[in-house]
């Protein structure tokens, strides 16, 4: 009886090796699990990098806009520069502060502004569109893709 449970046994294992060979490890079965796996892996990279290219994008625009405001700073400064070596600003400074005027002219001597006059336009604000549109989600689409 022992010999006979051995041999089943071992009929048994013969039978689940064969099982395991042929039919659990089968290329249709090797495949219907390796390729979603391989797909969701491959989508899951592939939002991974466009995410991260998307963050750079945003990088690189908040960079590149940042200098275009430095380089109009410093335009500014230049061109204040310029006014105020001009013959004509060192004019009417030497004017302003020796209270003297040009032949011809006649001196306006006027109040200080009161706080009222000087709160009456700080109050107003000024809005640009054109940063509204150059911002929307479709122009950052757009600069994203195609490098516009």
């Amino acid at each position: 009886m022992k010999t006979n449970n051995k041999i089943q046994l071992h009929l048994k294992l013969n039978q689940l090796r064969y099982w395991v060979k042929h039919s659990l490890f089968s290329k249709e079965r090797i495949m219907f699990l390796l390729l979603p796996t391989m797909f969701v892996f491959l989508l899951y990279f592939s939002v991974q990098s466009i995410t991260k290219n998307w963050n750079l994008q945003q990088t690189l625009n908040t960079k590149l806009q940042e200098k275009q405001l430095m380089e109009l700073k410093v335009s500014n400064m230049k061109l204040e520069n310029q006014y105020y070596a001009s013959e004509e600003y060192q004019e009417l400074m030497a004017r302003k502060l020796q209270d003297k005027k040009a032949s011809g002219e006649t001196m306006v001597m006027l109040p200080i502004n009161s706080d009222i006059a000087k709160q009456k336009h700080a109050n107003q604000k000024f809005s640009s569109n054109k940063s509204e549109q150059d911002n929307s989600n479709f122009h950052q689409w757009m600069r994203f893709l195609f490098r516009i």
